[in-house]
């Protein structure tokens, strides 16, 4: 992979920009904590709730279109891209209240910040050298995971400073949120339009340049050709110039990103083992984020610990994140694999699950029994930003930087799918069982399998 020996104070400037964007990429998953205000003040059924919060998850986790817009255009104008979506969207969807409409209004801010959050992993990807690799790409993934409970505090801190405690907070709540990604965006195109001057400037110099070759290279061509008739003993020599101006052009080529190129990660065994543990990790943490206050519910606690569990939640989500990237690193330099340090985090959570599932089952009452179930609730935001940084760190590892985006994306269309049926069916088992437990015990299943295929060896 290649990746930049230097690692100076323009880089880390790049790297704090791309951590800002992050700390607002979080959003859809605070969505619980407005979804009850928005059921209640537009009657929506408990049903069409359930989609909203999966095709927001949609639209994050979905990210082929943005690892796209990344690998085509850099990640400075796909965030911009992003960042025009998602203020757009939320801005919107506080106006027009229709089934349909904030349908899609949330489903595309979903994408707009889940386009900014690849493009951060990107940035940070392609910044930093391999030592540090680790450490930048969990800073990004801490200020994702820190976001939901930023989002969270910033919502409660509105109602507060304001009064409002009505159910219609919600739209003020969004457009407060969006004021914060209009400023970040601010300082973005700012610096965006600087940028594209630059750009057309470097681009016309480089059309001039390439204009330039062009013709020299018709020049030598013709050259040689001339002298190859003239010259028979020659023939080889000449020949091997033309191979050797053949192979630079072909190089250059090469340093494009090819889509063709990209669907070969398909045939690698390594992808599936990531797709796997992808889908666990996002999928059980997406669990908690969208039914906590179903499943606190359930276990007839005399407290409502639930907004406690959603900020610490987010605490442990950025503690997995950033201990991801710490650990990963000192293993890399011990010649040990990240994917040892995954593995290791999905075993515990495996036990974890099981026990969870199993307090889950058992319908006492009490504070011994519901701490127990408050912390292991918690535990599961540390799996979620473990997951998070991990993957596409071993992605852009394993695979290379030249087509990190769509390799991304295509990963993340199982995280899209965890994102988006795993609230369905976590309803569905409720209202048939009302329990849920069994998912608990499937979701230990998943990480163990997960675990034990991390430890395969790609081949050599």
């Amino acid at each position: 992979m290649q990746t930049r020996n230097k690692f100076g104070w323009f880089q880390v400037l790049q790297i704090i920009s791309a951590i800002i964007i992050s700390l607002l990429c979080g959003a859809p998953n605070a969505f619980d904590k407005i979804s009850s205000k928005i059921q209640n003040t537009e009657h929506y059924n408990d049903g069409f709730i359930q989609v909203l919060t999966s095709l927001e998850m949609l639209g994050l986790y979905f990210t082929i279109p943005a690892g796209f817009l990344h690998d085509k255009f850099g990640a400075k104008i796909a965030s911009l891209i992003g960042g025009v979506c998602a203020v757009f969207s939320f801005l919107m969807a506080t106006f027009i209240q229709t089934k349909a409409s904030i349908t899609f209004f949330f489903t595309l801010a979903g994408f707009g910040l889940g386009t900014g959050f690849i493009c951060s992993l990107g940035t940070a990807l392609k910044v930093s050298p391999l030592k540090y690799l680790g450490i930048n790409m969990s800073l990004v993934g801490t200020a994702m995971s820190l976001s939901m409970g930023l989002v969270v505090s910033l919502y409660s801190l509105y109602d507060k400073v304001s009064g409002c405690s009505g159910d219609s907070c919600w739209k003020k709540e969004k457009q407060i949120q969006n004021l914060n990604l209009i400023k970040i965006r601010k300082i973005k195109i700012r610096k965006i339009k600087k940028k594209i001057k630059k750009m057309i400037k470097k681009m016309k110099k480089k059309m001039k340049k390439k204009m330039i070759k062009k013709m020299i290279m018709k020049m030598k061509m013709k050259m040689i050709k001339k002298m190859i008739k003239e010259n028979d003993n020659e023939k080889e020599k000449l020949l091997s110039i033309c191979v050797d101006e053949i192979e630079i052009i072909e190089e250059k080529k090469e340093d494009k990103a090819s889509f063709k190129e990209s669907l070969q990660i398909l045939k690698n065994r390594l992808f599936w083992i990531y797709a796997i543990s992808f889908f666990t990790g996002v999928g059980v943490g997406v669990f908690v984020i969208a039914d906590v206050n179903l499943i606190w519910k359930s276990y007839n606690s005399s407290f409502d610990l639930t907004d406690l569990i959603l900020t610490l939640f987010s605490v442990a989500n950025a503690t997995g994140s950033f201990l991801s990237g710490v650990f990963s690193d000192l293993l890399k330099k011990k010649n040990h694999r990240r994917e040892e340090y995954l593995s290791l985090i999905m075993f515990i959570s495996s036990v974890i699950l099981l026990i969870l599932g199993i307090l889950t089952a058992v319908s006492k009452k009490g504070k011994t029994i519901d701490v127990f179930r408050c912390i292991f609730l918690i535990y599961v935001g540390f799996i979620f930003g473990t997951t998070l940084v991990l993957i596409p760190t071993m992605v852009g590892e394993s695979f290379g930087q030249k087509n990190f985006g769509i390799h991304l994306g295509f990963l993340q269309i199982f995280s899209s799918t965890a994102a988006m049926a795993i609230p369905s069916i976590s309803s569905g088992i409720n209202n048939k069982t009302g329990h849920y437990f069994t998912l608990m015990f499937i979701f230990s299943g998943l990480t163990l399998i997960s675990s034990l295929s991390l430890l395969i060896k790609p081949k050599a």
